[in-house]
């Protein structure tokens, strides 16, 4: 059996940009904390909010020990969390800045 027959089938990936010497193909490596891990397994970490946010009305924001971003509702706090690398955080909010999802939050815009 090799190596990658032994992981489980629900271990989740990430991709790293790293190449494993084959042309076309990328290295995956596994993520150290899955999407739908809780909140509260994620040990110590900073939360963080945009600004003027106090009616729980967001999702919050935290970088975890291995550089992956965390994200949750922040109405419930202890509740699984999707899980980010960098990269895809990064993606996210130049979209965001260049309104690519203004018609979500404002249906009349397009």
């Amino acid at each position: 059996m090799t190596r990658a027959d032994a992981r489980s089938p629900a271990q989740s990936f990430r991709y790293s940009p790293q190449s494993n010497g084959r042309s076309g193909h990328i290295r995956r490596s596994p993520m150290t904390h899955p999407n739908g891990t809780r909140a509260a397994d994620l040990g110590p970490v900073t939360w963080r909010r945009p600004a003027g946010t106090t009616d729980g009305r967001t999702v919050e924001f935290a970088v975890l020990d291995d550089g992956q971003v965390a994200v949750r509702n922040a109405r419930d706090p202890e509740g699984p969390v999707l899980v980010y690398t960098p990269d895809e955080i990064s993606a996210f909010v130049d979209g965001a800045k260049k309104g690519e999802f203004d018609d979500m939050v404002d249906p009349t815009r397009d």
